[in-house]
């Protein structure tokens, strides 16, 4: 691997962060450039003489590797305990001076794993310990919410945040191999258990609900040959108190899967072929899968031909009543390529996708021998409405008010959370980072850094 390559990798992911200022990002390249120094006087970095030496090079690697990361975010974090210890703008700060509704973390920077805004007012949030928070007036309050007896180490969790007062959690508990769920109804003031003892498998693929009683399950497997894999499909008609078995039928299995929920009969899906001559799949052959009897049997829907030397992927869609709104993405194998190729489809009360737009976008592929965690950048679509969209590639944002057929590209102010941002209306929306959580209220054109109250809700 040359080390120059990594390097500009690393660059370009620091310059690209939304949260760090420029003096910030400085500091931190200026930490990687003395490491990568240190690492050539050392001679960490020598002429490959034999073939051992090189199956020795390549397990060095990885270890150089994240042993530079660890060094960039040390100091990342060095620099934001600093910055939250001068002005407390992000950070959940408790207090320990006896006042019940104030808790204390020390030099402690607040992350947010997931977030799910209900409307401009209620919302609900994972933090980074697993555990749930909810706000009903913007997160200038908060409350932790999370079960009382909520497993949280060693365990996978999924969270369904339906709407103001009703959320699932779901937990995959790896030590003893099994799974238990939880659902409040009250905004989490209280928690029952959900009855999931006939769910088989050894982890969560996805979790979805489209409203308090139906959902789905899709677990996964361990496959030998092609690691974590899709497993089985269970539904539910009461919330989660029971769970019924899917039938799959001729529904192709794939390296990742989503399932989306459209109607009570109709579920669509992913599948992928085997590559010829391996245990693999592959990504050039995803297509769309459909059934319309609640996942018992399932049909492909061609709605592209990939094109050569080229991935698909396609975003879940979105529902709107009896519409929908879905992106397929084509990718470029080649990290060459600097573009990727967008298509926009909607969905009509006649059951029918229809394509409405094709268009490039801004779209970077890594080298996995440069860095494997930064393959593809990525890409976030959502839709508000059938009409109302946005768009994030590459650190450029789009936004469209058709539909997608025509989309208004937005000054970035620095601040935009280009990978997790969702909106509530046609000009509310809200969005986080690694470090801060944002919110707009003129459609995306502009974002404010929302400061965290240490006081928690009553």
């Amino acid at each position: 691997m040359d080390k120059n390559r990594f390097k500009k990798s690393v660059d370009i992911y620091i310059s690209s962060n939304p949260v760090l200022n420029k003096e910030e990002k400085e500091t931190i390249k200026q930490k990687l450039n003395q490491l990568s120094m240190e690492m050539d006087e050392k001679g960490v970095k020598r002429k490959i003489r034999n073939p051992l030496q090189s199956k020795l090079r390549l397990l060095l690697i990885p270890i150089l590797i994240f042993f530079a990361l660890g060094i960039v975010f040390l100091e990342t974090k060095s620099l934001m305990d600093e910055s939250a210890s001068k002005n407390n703008h992000n950070s959940i700060v408790k207090s320990q001076s006896g006042d019940k509704n104030i808790s204390i973390v020390k030099k402690s920077y607040y992350h947010l794993l997931d977030l799910k805004m209900i409307n401009g007012q209620v919302g609900w949030a994972v933090n980074d310990q697993g555990g749930i928070i909810r706000t009903t007036d913007a997160w200038k309050n908060y409350k932790d919410v999370s079960p009382s007896n909520f497993p949280i180490e060693n365990a996978q969790n999924k969270y369904v945040f339906i709407n103001e007062h009703e959320a699932r959690v779901f937990v995959w508990l790896n030590q003893v191999g099994k799974f238990k769920a939880y659902s409040t109804k009250d905004g989490g003031e209280t928690w029952g258990d959900l009855n999931v003892e006939n769910i088989k498998g050894w982890g969560f693929q996805d979790v979805q609900f489209n409203d308090e009683n139906h959902g789905l399950i899709y677990t996964s497997q361990n496959n030998e040959a092609a690691g974590i894999l899709p497993y089985k499909l269970y539904r539910t008609k009461d919330g989660g108190q029971s769970w019924k078995e899917c039938g799959l039928q001729g529904l192709s299995n794939s390296t990742s899967k989503w399932v989306s929920i459209s109607d009570e009969q109709t579920i669509w899906s992913l599948g992928q072929n085997v590559k010829k001559g391996t245990d693999y799949f592959d990504p050039s052959t995803t297509m769309l899968y459909k059934s319309t009897n609640n996942g018992e049997s399932w049909n492909p829907v061609n709605l592209l031909k990939t094109e050569k030397d080229t991935e698909i992927d396609y975003l879940r869609p979105q529902f709107f009543g009896k519409e929908g709104i879905m992106t397929a993405i084509q990718v470029p194998k080649s990290v060459q390529g600097d573009s990727a190729k967008l298509t926009i489809f909607h969905f009509y009360k006649n059951a029918k996708w229809v394509k409405v737009r094709d268009m490039e976008i801004p779209f970077k592929r890594y080298s996995e021998e440069i860095f494997p965690l930064f393959q593809k950048e990525n890409i976030n679509v959502f839709f508000s409405d059938i009409n109302h969209g946005w768009l994030a590639s590459n650190n450029h944002i789009y936004r469209t008010e058709d539909g997608g057929k025509t989309w208004t590209e937005l000054k970035d102010n620095g601040k935009f959370p280009t990978l997790n941002f969702q909106f509530v209306s046609t000009s509310s929306g809200f969005g986080f980072t690694d470090l801060s959580l944002f919110k707009t209220l003129d459609g995306g054109a502009s974002w404010e850094a929302i400061s965290f109250s240490s006081k928690k809700n009553k």
